[in-house]
């Protein structure tokens, strides 16, 4: 008779599968109950988790836009460390300049006029002086002739044909030097040729050293300046700042081919300059003054091909002005309007606030 197996191990398999249900049912619910009311799951990470902390903990936003204008906001540490500099504006008073070219000009020809001209001077003095002894030897021996002290007639005759001979050579010698004179006054002008003729030896090799250099100015027809009392600077490559003054001497007889307007002599005493040479002039004109402040080259930032500067608005508050450049001065430009006398602008430190205006914008970019 076959034995029969008992059945309590698949009771227990029974149960074991029953009791697993139950727990998996109930984990669900758990999860169920967790999830938001609206459905969405939530997406956060550790890495989110870390981001919001890094953002909690980043130092307090440094520039906010006022009308569209970035203004950047720094608090007493922020001034220190970035060394800032602060000055006050003064009103200044300004006559607008003419800008112009100058010429330098190479003197060495018309040095050789002078000396031909100096030559010219003392061969006249020769023949002065031989007509004066001409004129005197046929003086005497006439006297004698007439008193029949035994000078004959011939030697009369002769010695008044020597003080005619004498007297040409001295109106040869004295049309050489007027030559001379005509031709530098043709090529140089009056003024110049004047000045250089009448000239101490020391002025002369002043200018044979190039210590003293002689600049060719165009000046506009209708600046209506009286250039004898006007200020002239002079400056190399646009520079206001090193510009240099220069003394009127008067008008000069050639154009410029590259300047329209008319030319007049100036003297430098600029050791910087060469024969040749284009340099920049700058007239005061005759304008009426102009009452404004200066912004001082320190304060001036240069990028996207302008001039800026920061000014103060408030405590710790710095807006960025564009700076006008059409009239600079040997310190800086002259600004009307943008700027106003009592105003505060940084002179020191504005490279460090338009980096941190630069930053502010790439950050902007980005979160875009």
């Amino acid at each position: 008779m076959a034995r029969r197996r008992p059945i309590w191990p698949l009771a227990w398999l029974l149960l074991l599968a029953v009791l697993a249900a139950a727990v998996w049912l109930f984990q669900g619910r758990e999860l169920a109950d967790d999830r938001p009311a609206n459905g969405d799951l939530d997406v956060a990470t550790p890495a989110a988790d870390d981001d919001q902390a890094g953002a909690d903990a980043a130092p307090a936003k440094r520039v906010e836009v006022v009308d569209g204008v970035p203004v950047l906001l720094l608090d007493e540490t922020d001034l220190a460390r970035a060394g800032l500099v602060l000055q006050e504006l003064q009103a200044v008073s300004y006559v607008p300049e003419i800008r112009t070219t100058g010429l330098v000009v190479d003197v060495a020809p018309a040095l050789a006029l002078v000396m031909r001209w100096r030559q010219a001077g003392l061969a006249v003095e020769m023949a002065e002086a031989a007509v004066a002894a001409a004129r005197a030897e046929h003086e005497r021996l006439d006297a004698l002739y007439r008193q029949d002290s035994g000078v004959a007639a011939k030697q009369v005759t002769q010695a008044q044909t020597q003080l005619r001979l004498d007297a040409i050579a001295l109106r040869q010698a004295t049309a050489a030097r007027d030559a001379v004179q005509d031709e530098s006054q043709r090529s140089w002008g009056e003024a110049l040729t004047t000045a250089l003729f009448e000239a101490s030896p020391d002025w002369i090799e002043e200018l044979g050293q190039r210590r003293l250099m002689l600049v060719q100015v165009a000046v506009p027809r209708d600046g209506g300046l009286d250039l004898e009392a006007t200020a002239a600077m002079l400056g190399i490559g646009g520079a206001r700042a090193t510009a240099r003054a220069l003394r009127y001497l008067g008008p000069a007889p050639q154009a410029d081919p590259l300047v329209v307007g008319e030319t007049h002599f100036f003297l430098s005493a600029d050791q910087r300059l060469r024969a040749g040479m284009r340099a920049d002039v700058w007239l005061a004109g005759s304008g009426e003054a102009r009452t404004g402040v200066v912004v001082p080259d320190t304060a001036v930032v240069w990028a996207m091909g302008r001039a800026w500067a920061y000014g103060e608005i408030g405590a710790g508050r710095f807006v960025r002005l564009a700076v006008p450049t059409d009239a600079e001065l040997a310190e800086g430009w002259f600004v009307a309007g943008v700027l106003r006398p009592g105003e505060r602008i940084v002179t020191a430190g504005a490279q460090t606030l338009y980096a941190e205006e630069f930053r502010w914008q790439i950050q902007e970019e980005d979160d875009d």
